[in-house]
């Protein structure tokens, strides 16, 4: 009896304890995030991607910090105000590896691949007439990949409809199709549950921006 009672106890003080250290974790993900929202210049940017990569290394389970550092990168490699002399360099060096290795721990992710067709169209756009043709493809299977995952993610069905357009602009394809898409994924946008308060929420802007290219 006294050896059950001590199971007991010390099981009640592990749940706690673990309840302690989840709290914790989200409490240190919404400070980040925040940072993250304020961040404005490259420092600001690679400062916040550092504490959440440190976040990453305490929390080896979770996909969510490694995610956040990506999306602070490659923020930087779409933005000619903020992008590196080197962009090259800096996507094969600092985003490319940290990619990998997320995608490698959490394939199953949606978002990840999300980040993935990201990474790929970034690459493009340093070169399009030399790398449309491989890295666009890259970057749409990628986002063909999140949808597969994730069917309703708003976030895949954006990179998907991106994709679409950019090839268009070589192409000269009908764009109507992706337009209305666009319209009825940005219709559907809030009705998308997320897990919880810290999981990826942007897109909604660059939906209204392939909606207002479409009227344009």
């Amino acid at each position: 009896m006294k050896a059950t009672f001590n199971t007991v106890i010390a099981l009640f003080f592990t749940t706690i304890l673990l309840a302690e250290g989840g709290n914790k974790y989200e409490k240190n993900m919404v400070k980040l995030l925040a940072e993250k929202e304020n961040a404005t210049t490259s420092i600001e940017l690679n400062d916040v991607a550092a504490k959440f990569l440190e976040l990453s290394e305490t929390n080896k389970s979770e996909w969510l910090p490694g995610y956040y550092a990506l999306t602070c990168y490659l923020r930087q490699s779409v933005n000619k105000a903020l992008m590196p002399d080197d962009i090259d360099g800096f996507l094969e060096t600092t985003v490319k590896p940290l990619l990998v290795d997320l995608t490698n721990r959490f394939p199953d992710e949606s978002e990840i691949w999300v980040l993935q067709s990201w990474y790929n169209a970034a690459y493009l756009m340093i070169d399009p007439q030399s790398r449309g043709m491989v890295y666009g493809r890259k970057s749409y299977d990628a986002s063909e990949h999140a949808i597969e995952l994730d069917p309703k993610n708003p976030r895949a069905l954006l990179m998907k409809y991106q994709n679409i357009l950019g090839r268009a602009s070589f192409t000269g394809e009908d764009i109507s199709g992706v337009c209305t898409s666009a319209t009825e994924t940005l219709n559907k946008f809030d009705d998308y549950t997320i897990k919880s308060d810290i999981y990826p929420t942007w897109g909604k802007d660059q939906l209204n921006s392939i909606i207002a290219r479409c009227n344009y």
